[in-house]
């Protein structure tokens, strides 16, 4: 294998030398005529004109990669080592994980997994979900990861939908939402490895239980967004930093924290946050690992930023630092803002109001002053006040959806203040009481979700009623496009997938049904709609339908 593995980065350092001398013997227009042939060929509306400053920085990125071929080449021994090693410790702890969830206790997990396909099959697609799908998923591959024109973009994630969209036979909506539904079940398989390792059983069992059905944690672990992947990663990074503070130093406790945090940044640039909060947790409980977490911050840092290079190049730095939708504000505003912001992103994570999940880690922390259990009261501290000095600094006030990771954290700070209490309970009654509170999760979601997603429901409506037949359609809507567009490729996967450049930057203005005539039904945002003579024959919240007769 070693000749085989020298022969590949060989040939790798040569290809990327030549490319350094092509580049340049073809200059600027060559490079400016790629990348705006590639957003033609895609129909993107990422940068259609890239900047010099882009061709030199390509150029420099090529040079650090050529470097590090030869580099590899030259030390080919100690890579191949470290590559076999590494895929050792990958392959024992997918072994180790299947040997921890060969129980009759991960029957606890029945409930959340069939209310996770239930709703994963009943719930209007989400726009966010459609707009990732058509713009993103649908397209070749390579321009999912070199596009970040906005944050519906989650790289890996639109990878990973890519592939699945490619399955025959399949309703579009069970394509999209797949890959949602089997990795969130590997997070609570990842989950309930990690807690039955360092806490009780029972606490396993609580936190296992009953983070899936909390309602943000539901809704994701069917939604196609990407914060299923961002849960999933924070856990293993939680997992590897609780052994390197349990176990030392090992190198791979090292090596699993560092490429969770750099699949979980690649997720979602906003992981940013939970990887701050778990080196906090780092630092405090292991300083002794200080120089190990400095270099993994670096090669964490360096893996991403090569991650994101080819977007970087293309559409710049700020199309993944500045959030179009979540911008730096001033920080004495953000400071107002800051805890009513908490309070509604309480609400949205849990399902119920503020207070009660407020009266609830109250009861936890008391509990742990009670058992003066400083070390697990330490830890729920720096989760607690990690999102309050995070936002402080970052001056930004998000959505609630940042810190949907919560509804795990939640349960989990509840779960090992309880454990005194939870372990003294026998196994059978602990689990139907969690049993109990699952369906009652389920029920309450299935009575908010409705309320939560009104427009999503009324677009369904909407269209149900529209696409009985294939009749063609004029729809004046600024935002509904997207979702009319996926529900059709839904019924008809057959058409064209619709240019989600030219369904986002419409930007329609006001619209008459009596002017339109060359299509059956017309279809019109209540807010845009100035027909005078017509009558809808069918309305609801959002949207006038209008049928041309002749």
């Amino acid at each position: 294998m070693k000749p085989v593995l020298k022969a590949g980065f060989a040939i790798l350092c040569c290809l990327f030398v030549f490319a350094l001398l092509y580049l340049p013997y073809k200059g600027y227009a060559c490079f400016r005529q790629f990348i705006t042939g590639i957003d033609k060929v895609t129909g993107g509306y990422g940068q259609a004109h890239p900047a010099p400053a882009d061709y030199y920085a390509l150029l420099a990125v090529l040079l650090l990669l050529a470097a590090l071929a030869a580099m590899a080449v030259r030390r080919c021994d100690s890579v191949y080592f470290y590559l076999r090693r590494s895929l050792f410790y990958f392959r024992r702890a997918l072994m180790n994980l299947f040997n921890d969830v060969k129980t009759t206790d991960m029957l606890i997990l029945a409930i959340p997994f069939f209310a996770t396909v239930y709703f994963g099959l009943t719930v209007p697609v989400h726009f966010d979900e459609a707009a990732t799908y058509i713009g993103f998923a649908s397209k070749p591959l390579y321009y999912c990861m070199l596009h970040y024109p906005e944050p519906n973009n989650h790289i890996l994630h639109s990878v990973i939908l890519h592939f699945t969209t490619l399955l025959p036979y399949t309703d579009l909506l069970v394509k999209v939402r797949i890959p949602a539904i089997l990795l969130s079940l590997l997070t609570w398989m990842v989950c309930w490895s990690f807690l039955k390792r360092y806490y009780k059983t029972n606490t396993a069992l609580f936190v296992t239980g009953l983070y899936p059905v909390v309602f943000m944690s539901l809704l994701y672990g069917f939604s196609s967004r990407g914060y299923y992947l961002v849960l999933l990663f924070l856990i293993i990074a939680l997992y590897a930093a609780y052994n390197i503070i349990h176990d030392g130093n090992r190198k791979k406790d090292w090596l699993f924290f560092s490429v969770s945090s750099i699949l979980g940044f690649y997720a979602m640039p906003s992981f940013l946050y939970p990887f701050v909060t778990l080196n906090v947790i780092l630092l405090v409980f292991y300083p002794k690992g200080l120089k190990r977490q400095l270099l993994s911050g670096a090669f964490i840092s360096a893996a991403v930023l090569l991650l994101y290079s080819p977007v970087i190049l293309l559409e710049g730095f700020a199309s993944i630092g500045n959030n179009g939708y979540v911008t730096p504000r001033d920080r004495l505003a953000v400071l107002k803002e800051l805890f009513p912001f908490l309070g509604t992103a309480l609400r949205d994570i849990s399902g119920v109001e503020w207070y009660v999940v407020l009266s609830v880690l109250v009861l936890s922390l008391l509990a742990l002053v009670i058992n003066k259990d400083k070390r697990r009261l330490s830890v729920a501290a720096v989760w607690l006040l990690a999102p309050v000095l995070l936002l402080t600094v970052h001056s930004v006030i998000p959505f609630s959806r940042t810190f949907s990771y919560y509804g795990f954290i939640l349960v989990f700070i509840a779960g090992i203040s309880f454990e005194k209490y939870t372990g003294k309970l026998n196994r059978r009654v602990l689990t139907g009481l969690v049993v109990i509170v699952q369906l009652a999760c389920c029920f309450h979601f299935n009575s908010k979700i409705r309320a939560y997603m009104p427009y999503d429901y009324a677009m369904d409506e909407m269209a149900r009623f529209v696409l009985r037949d294939a009749d063609t359609c004029f729809y004046a809507s600024l935002y509904g496009k997207v979702q009319f567009a996926f529900r059709q490729l839904r019924k008809n996967p057959d058409m064209p997938v619709p240019d989600e450049r030219l369904i986002r930057t419409s930007r329609v203005g006001y619209t008459s049904a009596d002017t339109i005539v060359n299509y059956r039904y017309v279809l019109i945002d209540r807010d845009l709609d100035k027909t005078y003579w017509r009558m809808p024959v069918y309305q609801n919240k959002y949207q006038n339908v209008y049928v041309n007769e002749e």
